[in-house]
């Protein structure tokens, strides 16, 4: 079952609102390219995905085959936060941090959207660490 998608602007960032469903690998990946279209459209600097989507966690491998249909949709050039509305998640978000690094995106998971919110505004990019 495919999510719904909602988009929102504040401040230059795009924000997009997942929700509904249940969740799996297609589902997912279907909703990114869906953030890749709208993100061709409209160029943001920073994208703040909030996900309210109900299922388990991916398994490592799982994550992998989401990032790498990611390359090439131009997530590359972005920095991006995911906020995981269940703190079951987390674990999932350490993962897919380390294995979006190796594939060249800046990408952050946070429990809350104001923290995430702050890293996209003013935390210190990849690059300068």
């Amino acid at each position: 079952m495919s999510y719904r998608v909602e988009f929102s602007y504040d401040a230059g960032i795009l924000r997009a609102h997942l929700s509904g469903g249940g969740r799996d690998l297609d589902s997912t990946i279907d909703a990114w390219r869906r953030i890749a279209a709208e993100i061709h459209e409209r160029r943001p600097p920073a994208v703040l995905v909030v996900s309210d989507v109900p299922g388990e966690p991916f398994t490592p491998a799982q994550v992998q085959a989401f990032i790498q249909a990611m390359i090439g949709l131009g997530f590359e050039s972005l920095r991006i936060a995911y906020v995981y509305s269940q703190a079951v998640r987390w674990h999932e978000g350490e993962v897919a941090e380390i294995l979006a690094a190796e594939a060249g995106f800046e990408a952050r998971a946070f429990a809350e959207e104001r923290a995430a919110r702050m890293w996209l505004r003013h935390g210190e990019r990849a690059a300068d660490v």
